[in-house]
């Protein structure tokens, strides 16, 4: 007969420095890991969310468990671990479907895609981008950008050019609202 290792003891073994603890421990829970993802999937799979890195967030949530489970609380590991592992997947999940992440969830690997698609691709040429916007921009803003380009602080553009720092930053400003505009 073997003997079974409590949630309580396999805690205090991990925080000994018992490696083999950790990895009883999430071997024991990888069911309620897998289970847990398993419901969230549901959610995720229209978020571009793959079922694998459900099941990593899940154990990132199992080791937030054990790390920061108190075992003097009148609580079981089980439902704090089960709680834990809930809550950062709920968090995953929120995070991933905020509109920043909408390009990220949605992209294709190029490793996916066919490589004839690529065979047309004529890739921009950063000089004629340079000048394409540097044409938009007036004689004396465009002073200013290539120096600022160049690594130039304002204050030392300021000297070169004998304009005063407000009438710089004017012109950096004006720099910046048209790259918004071309880009």
């Amino acid at each position: 007969m073997e003997y079974r290792v409590n949630d309580n003891e396999l805690i205090y073994m991990i925080r000994d420095g018992d490696d083999y603890a950790i990895k009883r421990l999430f071997e024991k829970y990888k069911p309620l890991v897998t289970s847990i993802a398993n419901s969230f999937y549901v959610f995720g799979r229209n978020l571009g969310i793959e079922f694998v890195d459900l099941m990593q967030e899940g154990y990132i949530g199992l080791y937030n468990a054990y790390s920061s489970f108190n075992e003097y609380n009148d609580i079981k590991f089980y439902t704090y671990a089960l709680t834990c592992i809930r809550n950062h997947l709920n968090t995953y999940c929120r995070n991933m479907n905020v509109k920043k992440n909408y390009y990220l969830n949605n992209s294709i690997s190029i490793d996916d895609c066919d490589s004839s698609l690529f065979d047309n691709f004529n890739y921009f040429d950063e000089e004629q981008l340079f000048v394409n916007f540097k044409n938009l921009l007036s004689f004396k803003c465009s002073i200013v950008f290539e120096l600022k380009l160049n690594g130039f602080k304002v204050k030392e553009i300021s000297r070169l050019l004998d304009i005063p720092l407000s009438t710089v930053n004017g012109r950096i400003s004006k720099i910046n609202h048209t790259l918004r505009s071309f880009y």
